[in-house]
């Protein structure tokens, strides 16, 4: 018989919680599936039982053990590496003292009272080279402008880079 007519003692779920930091954690303790509703159903009877779950790591996902540090985010990466995120750059350009404000118009997080999430900005154009002297933030307006933007100036025909566009230096 599989884990479907399984029925969890309070006792038994209470020794898999006390010895995890999660319910995925409890599932692998139980040999349970990690798919489909298990993590549903073992939440709703650790929720019954009134199992106290007050030390699981709730945070673990978004910062947790496992956090690139800026060193880490920062650096050149090898030609078919995957791009890193947006947010984990944004964030490694922030905890190392990078002010949040667009690099070429100085708008900060707010437009007309409204939040406005600065974009990262590659100057070389390369997604792998990730230095800090290569990506700075920009607002929108000013990122649409630049010669690398959206893919431009990979080569050929280049988008937009006519009259009034912005390069790197600042020229038009």
């Amino acid at each position: 018989m599989g884990t479907r007519h399984r029925k969890y003692t309070p006792e038994l779920l209470q020794e898999a919680v006390d010895a995890c930091d999660s319910v995925m954690g409890v599932l692998r303790f139980l040999g349970m599936p990690q798919a489909g509703g298990t993590h549903a159903h073992i939440s709703r009877k650790i929720r019954e039982f009134g199992i106290d779950t007050s030390h699981f790591d709730r945070h673990r996902r978004g910062g947790g053990h496992n956090r690139l540090t800026p060193a880490q985010i920062l650096r050149e990466v090898p030609f078919g590496s995957r791009r890193m995120r947006p947010e984990f750059l944004r964030r490694a350009l922030i905890e190392t003292g990078v002010p949040y404000r667009c690099a070429l118009c100085d708008l900060s997080n707010n437009w007309q009272e409204l939040p406005l999430t600065l974009h990262v900005d590659h100057i070389s154009g390369d997604f792998h080279d990730n230095r800090i002297e290569n990506v700075r933030f920009l607002c929108p307006n000013c990122h649409a402008q630049t010669p690398n933007f959206a893919g431009r100036g990979k080569g050929g025909y280049r988008h937009g880079a006519g009259e009034g566009a912005l390069f790197e230096d600042g020229s038009a």
